[in-house]
């Protein structure tokens, strides 16, 4: 059976056999120009003779070490950023964490595998606005990146209720529909889940921000989610968001005056983060719905 070419640390040659379809045995793996074996090490400084998968530096069970290598900051300041590995497409991949504000970064080669849309923002790039962020990967000033997307509600296939209706079927019913309004109600608060987001009802408008110099993306809370999930992107300007902005924000307006006038005034003092009033009535006595009263 055919010897291992590999060398000892002495200098002499290996006597083993070979392994893994390979001239080298399984200790000296790491010596076969034509395979990239797992850079990990164990506390003794012994290596993982694991090959790494492809298009990477780690193994499987090794491939969250990829932050210790890289060693990335968060552009948010928040400090050291870990790597998440994910399936995706049936592949194991992954991307940039940060644990402390959730946000994500790809660099280039991740946001061709991982990223949806991944050439229409690449694209958007050149139309960016500069920011103060700066690029985890090349230390390059960050541009803004203006977007509008379709992100639909996750609406499931209904249900079937047999057995003639009646009033058990009616209140079933109810039932059911209180759980998809309140899915719905979930899914468009996701849609608001990045900082800066506008959500007009139907489109989300949000800003993600990229590296014209090495192509890395960063997304914020939810940004990447609502990339994901969407059916449609395009590019959009700040002008635009902002007339978006000032909308809704009359829209709104016209939604809390004509609640008042129902309910006699009594509605709930409550603004989100959003800037929308809560439209929820309150007693006369109180300052805020059952929702959101604070506690005394």
């Amino acid at each position: 059976m055919t010897k291992c070419k590999g060398l000892k640390d002495d200098g002499t040659a290996c006597s083993k056999h070979i392994m893994y379809n390979s001239d080298y045995c399984k200790e000296h793996q790491h010596q076969d120009p034509s395979k990239i074996i797992c850079l990990s090490e164990d506390k003794r400084g012994k290596r993982c003779s694991s090959r790494a998968m492809e298009g990477m530096l780690f193994c499987k069970m090794h491939l969250d070490q990829i932050a210790e290598l890289e060693n990335l900051d968060c552009p948010r300041g928040c400090g050291k950023m870990e790597f998440k590995s994910v399936h995706i497409r049936g592949r194991l991949d992954g991307f940039y964490r940060c644990r402390e504000c959730e946000g994500r970064l790809l660099d280039a080669k991740r946001m061709d595998r991982i990223m949806k849309y991944s050439d229409d923002l690449s694209r958007f790039l050149e139309s960016g606005e500069e920011c103060d962020l700066r690029c985890p990967t090349c230390d390059s000033g960050m541009v803004d990146v203006r977007v509008k997307c379709n992100v639909p509600d996750n609406r499931g296939g209904g249900a079937h209720i047999g057995g003639g209706g009646g009033i058990g079927g009616l209140v079933l019913g109810i039932a059911i529909a209180g759980l998809v309004e309140s899915a719905k109600q979930n899914n468009r608060e996701n849609k608001r889940m990045a900082s800066g987001v506008v959500f007009d009802g139907e489109f989300t408008y949000m800003s993600v921000d990229g590296c014209r110099d090495c192509g890395s993306f960063w997304f914020d809370g939810g940004e990447m989610q609502n990339i994901q999930n969407s059916i449609d992107l395009r590019g959009t300007t700040t002008e635009a968001v902002a007339a978006v902005e000032e909308t809704l924000k009359w829209r709104n307006k016209e939604k809390l005056e004509r609640r008042k006038s129902e309910t006699g005034g009594n509605v709930c003092s409550h603004v989100g983060e959003d800037g929308i009033h809560c439209l929820t009535q309150r007693r006369p006595s109180d300052e805020y719905c059952w929702k959101h009263k604070r506690p005394k």
